[in-house]
């Protein structure tokens, strides 16, 4: 975002709302606070900004009317704390109730998109994905000779045993 040609940061909170506005000298241009549902309780404004209540996801303040949102594929209602349309994925949620917004307790999960919501703590996971992956081929290594020597050992002994996992065993090892 620009103000007068010079670039403005986002600056956000845990679930993705934006918290603020800072210019390049670090100076604050704009400052928000919510409560869990969405509704401004605080909020200095200098500069025009649509990205407010999880922002960071690309939900949209309506231009008409200032406590609505546009979460994609729907509109949500910060003052009632429920969207204005029915879920697009209907029944493939867990809720019974298809205008509710974060399984009525935003403090734990978040609906970024207006669809089913999204753990926190999930998300989390997914940032760690790539450091896991990263790790994988170095640790397969480090189990690959144990694989291989059970898995001949399996392979010798698995007709005459009853164990049905050495059998299987002995196709992970032959593999690794």
């Amino acid at each position: 975002m620009t103000k007068n040609g010079s670039a403005l940061y986002y600056e956000l909170d845990g679930e993705g709302s934006v918290i603020g506005l800072i210019d390049e000298n670090g100076d604050i241009v704009n400052s928000y606070h919510y409560d869990p549902y969405g509704i401004i309780l605080k909020a200095e404004e200098r500069v025009r900004n649509d990205f407010l209540f999880v922002g960071q996801w690309g939900v949209v303040r309506d231009k008409a009317v200032p406590f609505l949102y546009k979460m994609r594929s729907r509109y949500y209602d910060a003052m009632v704390g429920r969207f204005i349309s029915y879920d697009p994925l209907e029944y493939s949620t867990l809720e019974t109730n298809l205008y509710v917004y974060a399984y009525n307790n935003p403090v734990v999960f978040t609906k970024k998109e207006g669809r089913i919501p999204i753990v926190p703590l999930a998300m989390l996971a997914v940032r760690a994905i790539p450091v896991v992956i990263r790790f994988v081929p170095k640790i397969s290594s480090a189990i690959a000779p144990v694989l291989r020597y059970a898995g001949s050992k399996a392979l010798r002994y698995g007709i005459r045993s009853k164990d049905p996992w050495y059998g299987v065993l002995g196709n992970v090892g032959g593999y690794a």
